[in-house]
């Protein structure tokens, strides 16, 4: 009875995940996903990188930065992955008005097959997240 129940909250969940990656997917390609910008923030990259195929085991790594506008400083209080494949680095100190901040991403390529991973970023001046995306073949 207790494998009964464990396989089915697995198989449960993993279909919420999928579901969930899938949406995503299809709001980025139909250009329908919109998102709260973080006041006195310009990117000066993408949000969405397509890495196309990557060789297996050799990491990337992506690099996202943006420029403060504003007269307040900005501190980015916070980024998570969606998944431990990837690791962030940002940066730790307040970007002043004009200056450059900046979030690393690290993938390990790993694993083979397609990946569309997602990163939550807040910062001392948004009220919801900013998304940042990354996908790609690892072959």
């Amino acid at each position: 009875m207790k494998k009964h129940l464990l396989f089915f909250l697995f198989l449960t969940l993993t279909t919420f995940l999928s579901a969930q990656s899938e949406k995503a997917k299809e709001l980025m390609t139909s250009n329908e996903f919109i998102e709260e910008e973080i006041k006195g923030i310009e990117w000066k990259t993408e949000k969405y990188f397509d890495l196309g195929d990557i060789p297996q085991n050799k990491p990337v790594t992506v690099d996202f930065v943006f420029e403060n506008l504003d007269d307040e400083p900005i501190l980015i209080t916070r980024v998570e992955s969606s998944c431990s494949c990837f690791v962030s680095d940002f940066s730790k100190e307040p970007i002043m008005k004009g200056a450059k901040g900046s979030i690393k991403a690290s993938f390990d390529a790993k694993a083979e097959g397609p990946f569309f991973k997602t990163f939550l970023v807040l910062t001392s001046r948004s009220t919801s997240p900013n998304v940042l995306f990354i996908k790609g073949n690892v072959r």
